[in-house]
């Protein structure tokens, strides 16, 4: 296997600094890069972010339903 770990704000997605809401905007081809990455089977994508806990858990099923899948 082969991972990647992604840092999520001013990377993938565009920071909304607000608080109680994490961004959804994805930079221009982030989206499709990270389906496309997300399902080879030698890929293992690793989320690397300094955000609260419940945060993370939004952006789990944030990317999920986007059809991006991080271990």
């Amino acid at each position: 296997k082969v991972y990647w770990a992604f840092d999520l704000h001013g990377t993938v997605l565009v920071p909304n600094y607000k608080a109680g809401s994490i961004p959804t905007e994805f930079y221009p081809n982030a989206k499709e890069t990270l389906q496309m990455i997300s399902k080879m089977p030698d890929i293992c994508l690793i989320m690397y972010t300094c955000s609260h806990p419940n945060e993370i858990e939004e952006y789990l099923e944030f990317f999920k339903k986007n059809d991006i899948f991080f271990k």
